[in-house]
């Protein structure tokens, strides 16, 4: 039996939000998230993961609106690989953000 995760929600500046998982390998982000704000230019996400060779990814089973579903999610390390093609504006600041506004108040030990 897999362990059910719970998503920590945070809104980013420019008015997204975004759900994190923090795992003992690292913090890891919704690629759904990650797929509808950074690369709109792709209708769905299928055609995102079709056309981008995003690397490594995960499968998690997460607690969401009272059910517990598979959701992909993509470590800190592959969201910085992505970031660097993609066209939004603050896609350069975003793991900054991460790491300031994230990782150091909701998951610091």
């Amino acid at each position: 039996m897999s362990k059910i995760l719970y998503f920590r929600e945070c809104e980013h500046p420019a008015g997204f939000v975004f759900r994190f998982v923090n795992m003992s390998d690292g913090l890891e982000v919704a690629a759904y998230d990650i797929f509808s704000v950074f690369f709109p230019q792709y209708k769905t996400f299928r055609e995102f993961s079709d056309c981008i060779a995003y690397g490594e990814y995960q499968e998690r089973s997460v607690y969401v609106n009272g059910k517990s579903r598979t959701v992909t999610t993509f470590p800190a390390t592959t969201v910085h690989q992505l970031l660097k093609s993609s066209p939004v504006e603050f896609a350069g600041g975003f793991m900054a953000w991460v790491r300031k506004s994230v990782l150091k108040p909701n998951f610091s030990k």
